[in-house]
């Protein structure tokens, strides 16, 4: 018994050394993802892997943008993480979510679930334990429970077809379009990251492709916006719960 309190005092401490005062959501269009390349300087890191590349590593069943995480902030730095490494990821945990998982949480261009076992284990242990003093993010389960109620229901995909930004091979679509769509659903601007080609290959290179879209949640996360159905949101009463994020664009280096 002595032990566990250790344990829990050990976390109540280290969650008091990182307050934090925001989320980043961070949401990927999966056939962009295809064609990422993990570059070794942020010079490279967003450029496709080859112009040979291909968008087939999207399982048939993920038609919508999916997680890349849910992450604590604060003060526009890349902190707090990696709160606490007495907690480990333990999968049994989140078994009755893994079926949406592996349509909303997948690590690609490997679409395996070994592959996304390890993006989940990464996120909870970098970002998740960092969110526990939230009730709504209390635990491994509620983390990944509300990432997963936030994907499917702001609607980011109905957001941006109703300003006519729909996913096609030969519309092309500018980044301020996308964040005045954005802007227009959320009331924030959010941060737009786009792919490019090979700076050797010309063609590749003037055919960026939608990647990344990072938006900023309140700490205390709308719950409406959280719980409403599909059809429901994104709704303009839900629009408190984003923060603009134009004074906060260093909070995006977090990964």
């Amino acid at each position: 018994m002595a032990q566990k309190e250790d344990a829990f005092n050990m976390h109540i401490r280290s969650l008091e050394s990182h307050k934090w005062d925001y989320f980043v959501f961070s949401q990927w269009w999966p056939q962009s993802q295809c064609y990422y390349r993990n570059g070794q300087t942020m010079d490279d890191k967003w450029r496709f892997t080859s112009g040979n590349a291909r968008n087939d590593c999207v399982p048939a069943d993920v038609t919508t943008w999916t997680l890349h995480g849910l992450w604590p902030t604060v003060g526009g730095k890349a902190e707090p993480v990696n709160c606490n490494s007495s907690w480990p990821f333990v999968e049994s945990e989140i078994q009755d979510l893994e079926d949406r998982m592996m349509q909303r949480w997948l690590a690609f261009p490997d679409s395996s679930k070994s592959s996304a076992r390890d993006l989940w284990s990464h996120e909870w242990k970098k970002h998740g334990t960092c969110a526990t003093d939230l009730a709504e993010t209390s635990n491994e389960h509620s983390y990944f429970s509300m990432a997963l109620a936030l994907n499917s229901n702001c609607g980011l995909l109905r957001a941006l077809a109703s300003e006519n930004i729909i996913p096609s091979d030969d519309q092309m679509y500018t980044v301020k379009q996308v964040e005045r769509a954005i802007s227009n659903k959320y009331g924030a601007k959010g941060r737009v990251i786009c792919l490019r080609g090979p700076a050797r290959d010309k063609q590749l290179s003037d055919e960026p492709k939608l990647c990344h879209v990072m938006l900023l949640l309140k700490r205390r996360v709308n719950l409406r916006l959280a719980s409403a159905t599909e059809d429901e949101a994104p709704r303009d009463s839900a629009k408190q719960a984003w923060a603009e994020a134009d004074e906060r664009n260093t909070m995006f280096s977090i990964y």
